[in-house]
């Protein structure tokens, strides 16, 4: 899809192209700048932040506004938040934004969103697409990113967004919320776009679900914590599913083959360990993909992170 042309009014940024709309507002305040201390309680997508970038996008029947900001909890850790609201009173829709959070359908109101914890506060605001619908149609959004040592201190026009450093024994921490099926016809099985389309009309059928996502170096080596989980009762309908990592030395590390993971969800947190030898002092993103029993209907994609060689 080709991307509209911004016109900007005063510090509000509007896009149109086919009855599209796109309203980008950005708060983002210097990020030299430590964000004032929060609980998790207060990081709701729909309260104001001092340090955010937000808009809101409505296109025929899907309208959802979309959101990231730091805030910081007590002691030095920092956190980046991305979040999407399904504004519909009766429609769900698929949403993927890379890089930023997880990609799933969202019911009516419903939400997607990561929390990450940094030790710094080197973050920049970039523009990255942002896919919706059945058929993923493509927009451009800002959005608040960790910045890659190396770029910051080139200064370059296009930081290496995707990378950060740890500090050695310090884990990076990753938190998301997002929904998977608890059940479809088998007949929509293995085209993506059918089984999107008949879950914009069936959300009922989504169940809420997190997943927390954990990495630490340890001298030469990486050690990765995963635990997964639905968050309400609808677990006894949930269909099987298949998970993998797309990095393959991550799946490789975490489940020893490079074949989908077998795993039923269940209400109890289910923790998957792993440890590999570290390729590297940078963080380069991965996902865990979830697939239903065909093994290739993609359901959600949720970024994670892991050691990579790279020049610091």
């Amino acid at each position: 899809m080709s991307e509209p042309m911004p016109t900007r009014q005063g510090g509000l940024s509007r896009w149109a192209s086919g009855g599209a709309v796109l309203f980008a507002v950005i708060f983002a305040a210097a990020h030299s700048t430590s964000p004032s201390a929060q609980t998790d309680d207060e990081i709701s997508c729909t309260s104001a932040h001092a340090h955010e970038v937000a808009g809101q996008i409505q296109q025929g029947p899907y309208n959802f506004t979309y959101k990231s900001w730091t805030y910081s909890r007590s002691g030095p850790s920092l956190l980046l938040a991305h979040c999407v609201v399904n504004n519909s009173n009766t429609k769900a829709i698929w949403l993927r934004w890379p890089v930023s959070g997880p990609g799933s359908m969202i019911p009516p109101h419903g939400r997607n969103e990561s929390r990450t914890q940094y030790g710094d506060n080197r973050f920049t605001t970039s523009q990255i697409s942002l896919l919706y619908g059945a058929r993923e149609t493509e927009v451009r959004t800002p959005v608040l990113l960790h910045r890659d040592e190396k770029s910051a201190r080139n200064g370059g026009a296009r930081p290496e967004l995707i990378r950060a450093a740890v500090t050695q024994g310090s884990p990076y921490q990753t938190d998301l919320h997002f929904y998977t099926p608890s059940e479809l016809p088998k007949d929509l099985l293995g085209d993506d776009a059918k089984v999107r389309n008949y879950l914009e009309t069936h959300p009922q059928v989504l169940i809420p679900s997190e997943m927390h996502f954990e990495v630490k170096r340890e001298g030469a080596r990486s050690t990765y914590r995963c635990v997964y989980r639905y968050l309400d009762d609808k677990t006894a309908d949930a269909p099987q599913l298949y998970i993998r990592f797309s990095n393959p030395r991550l799946q490789q590390a975490m489940f020893g083959a490079e074949e989908l993971h077998a795993w039923k969800a269940k209400r109890e947190p289910l923790p998957f360990t792993g440890e590999s030898n570290a390729e590297g002092q940078n963080l380069n993103s991965s996902s865990l993909e979830v697939y239903l029993s065909d093994k290739k209907t993609l359901v959600a994609t949720l970024p994670v992170e892991s050691f990579e060689a790279g020049e610091r």
